[in-house]
């Protein structure tokens, strides 16, 4: 048991710089996330009934013809 520990503990000595990359990607995606939610209650996205493309209520989408 000792020894496994030693070697997870070497393990992650040596793959420090690799767990601090991951870290922050993961980080970096949860804050992604929780401000895209908090957009989206903010500004709902509604549906146009006259061309029927979803336009948000903060940035008016110019329609593709």
């Amino acid at each position: 048991m000792t020894l496994w520990l030693q070697d997870f503990r070497s393990l992650l000595i040596e793959k420090r710089v690799s767990l601090r990359i991951v870290f922050l990607i993961l980080i970096l995606l949860y804050l992604f996330t929780t401000a895209f939610v908090v957009i989206s209650k903010e500004y709902p996205l509604r549906t146009n009934s006259t061309n029927n493309i979803t336009t948000s209520t903060h940035f008016n989408f110019i329609p593709l013809r």
